[in-house]
Formats: C-alpha cells, structure tokens, sequence
C-alpha cells in the first residue's frame, strides 16, 4: 500500500504495433496528443522542417478538439555512445542548449502547439542533483528512476498541480531522497523550461 499516493491507473496502456496513426488518431477521442523530434535530431534547428504541420494537419484532421503538445526530449547522457551524439560532438550540454534553441525557435513560434512539456530541461536539472546516471543505455531513460521522473513532470505540467506532497514511490529503487530531487527537478523545470536549475 502507498501511502500518501494521489495516483491511481484508471486504464491500461496497450501496445499497437504496425498501426498507422490514422487508427490510433480515430481510436478514442484524445483530448491531449503529443509531437516530439526524435531524440538524435532534436537539438538540430533545421531537422524542424514542414513536416511538423504536416503532421499537425493529420491530428487537426481526426481530432479537432485535441490539444497539441510538444514533448522536449533530452540531451544524450555523457557517456553515451548513440551514433548521433557525434552531432553534437559527444557534449551533452551542446545537445541540451541545441534543444533549447530548436524548441524556442521552431516550436513557440508555432500557435498549433497549447505548450511544452519541459522533460529535457527537468532531466538536465536531475542530473546536476544525482548525477549523470538517469538512463539505461545512454539515451533512453531507465525504466524505474528516468521514465518516473518523465512521468512526473507531464503530471506537472498538464494538470497544474505541485509535485510537492506527492509521496507515491512506483519501486524501490526510487528511494525517498531520490523522490525529492525529481520534485525539484520537476518544480524548477516548469518554473524555467528552458535554463537548468540543479539546487
């Protein structure tokens, strides 16, 4: 038992593979989606291309009540050795402030998106409290302590609550210390989505 928890899975995630977004547009009706670059690109200004309100158009299209989201992906781990991280010159803080530039330039300025959800910046912030280490692989973030504080931070920014009392820990490897650094991770990210906050 949680004590303290103030959330519940009311659903269940299900995997769709070899679907095509117009059957999981038209599958229920969202009132949220999301758009993300993919991660190896995301701090590259020009990969931000038509493509985006192509892809707008195709969610206008089948949900015309949704609001559209962009989802900052984060900057490679230091170490990584993902082949796009020479991209950056293997300097995660070159990625980081690559994707800050991408977002406030591509993405602001476009009126389709209702916000960004400040994940990148958050993980960066996270990384200067318990260091270098919120991934699995380098790149894609750990199942347990990385996708939590993902989780966290949507949970912040879409509904516009304080992550301050939450007290709900999904394992064990997420120790209480661990649990406050990702809510001052999180407040500070939606505090200041674009600068890295890490005390």
């Amino acid at each position: 038992k949680n004590e303290g928890s103030v959330w519940s899975p009311s659903t269940t995630l299900t995997s769709l593979p070899k679907t095509n977004a117009k059957a999981v547009l038209t599958s229920m009706d969202w009132d949220i989606i999301t758009i993300q670059q993919a991660s190896g690109y995301s701090g590259l200004s020009g990969t931000y291309n038509d493509d985006i309100n192509t892809i707008i158009n195709v969610v206008k299209t089948y949900c015309p009540n949704a609001k559209i989201y962009w989802h900052m992906t984060w900057a490679y781990q230091s170490n990584s050795g993902h082949a796009d991280f020479a991209k950056y010159d293997k300097d995660r803080t070159k990625m980081y402030n690559g994707i800050i530039d991408a977002v406030q330039n591509k993405i602001l300025t476009n009126d389709s998106f209702s916000g960004v959800i400040p994940v990148g910046t958050m993980i960066e912030n996270l990384r200067g409290l318990v260091g270098d280490n919120i991934t699995r692989d380098g790149y894609h973030l750990k199942y347990e302590e990385g996708r939590f504080a993902a989780g966290m931070c949507w949970y912040a920014y879409l509904t516009g609550k304080d992550v301050a009392d939450i007290k709900f820990r999904p394992t064990a490897s997420i120790t209480p210390e661990f649990l406050e650094s990702i809510k001052i991770a999180v407040s500070h990210a939606i505090e200041k989505p674009f600068e890295v906050t890490d005390k």
